[in-house]
């Protein structure tokens, strides 16, 4: 068992590889947000988040505007996405997942043309690309002493808007349209064991668990035939129950992405490609019967992009979610 958990902590912490790729608008936030699903078990839910990507950087070093020489100067990408979740338990060992997203974006930059500097500004929102999931459990925690494991595999489909254009007709660039336009696999090793036991501020004694996910996303080509770079997520935290209603959240989280390939865009793919590394405190509560609520902070330890890129200073996500059984 202890080769089990040591393999599900390596898969986590090869996330850290330096190979990289992120795009002006393409961003949300990697937090680990699975849980085992019962039989006959329905939940539904939606969260929100948000993600102000205001500052530039390159590599690791914060550059200012105009500092390193490029086609056009980024400014701002607010993200907002809103995301309606539906969970099925169909037998103890078999669940599935959709995800439908709401974009909200604004977006802006100064384009360096022939005839002068022109200050660009988008601001739009549509539909995202579902996507779908089916978990398969591998081995199920009988006990404290044997590890839960499931495997998830999923697609993305190309729902999203991607002909999105500004005030004066101006058409987004593809990395910041809702959809990307492409078929995308995803790829999942989930797990969770427990590690110890504690005293929660009732008085009541509770299990400590430690949870862990490894995703490999594999992105197709897009609208322009545009295709962002590959990506490794990886997520390790806990949760710590304060008392019957509230929970304590933390998570470390992993991100690195391949270099896009450009397609016909005539984008630039020396700015494409990083990797990040946050630190992701929240709390969770079960405000209602079978009615949970959650709240993430999510800070960016380390960032290192290709080239130059915006980066967000901190992301915040939360959600309501609620739980049935069906039979």
């Amino acid at each position: 068992m202890k080769f089990l958990l040591s393999l599900i902590l390596g898969l986590f912490f090869a996330t850290s590889s330096p190979r990289a790729s992120a795009n002006c608008g393409s961003s949300s936030c990697p937090i680990d947000h699975h849980s085992y699903m019962m039989s006959g078990t329905f939940r539904i839910g939606v969260s929100y988040e948000s993600i102000k990507m205001d500052k530039l950087q390159f590599g690791t070093n914060r550059v200012s505007v105009g500092q390193i020489p490029v086609d056009h100067d980024e400014l701002e990408t607010i993200n907002q996405r809103t995301v309606l979740n539906a969970d099925y338990g169909v037998s103890s060992q078999l669940s599935f997942n959709v995800m439908a997203p709401y974009i909200v974006r604004e977006h802006s930059h100064i384009h360096h043309g022939v005839d002068g500097d022109e200050l660009e500004h988008w601001s739009f929102s549509g539909i995202g690309d579902l996507m779908v999931h089916g978990t398969y459990v591998l081995q199920q925690s009988m006990s404290p002493d044997v590890p839960y494991i499931a495997l998830t595999a999923g697609i993305k489909l190309p729902t999203g808007a991607t002909n999105k254009s500004n005030e004066h007709g101006e058409e987004a660039e593809v990395t910041i349209e809702p959809g990307t336009g492409s078929y995308d696999g995803v790829l999942s090793l989930n797990g969770r064991y427990v590690v110890g036991t504690f005293k929660s501020l009732n008085g009541s004694y509770t299990v400590l668990p430690l949870t862990s996910s490894f995703t490999v996303r594999m992105n197709g080509k897009g609208k322009d035939d545009y295709r962002i770079g590959n990506e490794i997520v990886g997520s390790v935290g806990t949760t710590v129950e304060l008392d019957q209603r509230f929970r304590f959240l933390l998570q470390f989280n992993a991100r690195s992405m391949g270099r896009s390939d450009m397609g016909t865009t005539g984008e630039e793919r020396s700015n494409t490609g990083g990797t990040w590394v946050f630190l992701s405190p929240g709390i969770g509560s079960e405000i209602f019967s079978n009615i949970n609520l959650f709240l993430y902070a999510q800070i960016p330890l380390y960032q290192n992009v290709h080239g130059v890129q915006q980066v967000a200073g901190l992301n915040v996500q939360a959600g309501i979610s609620y739980n049935a059984n069906l039979f």
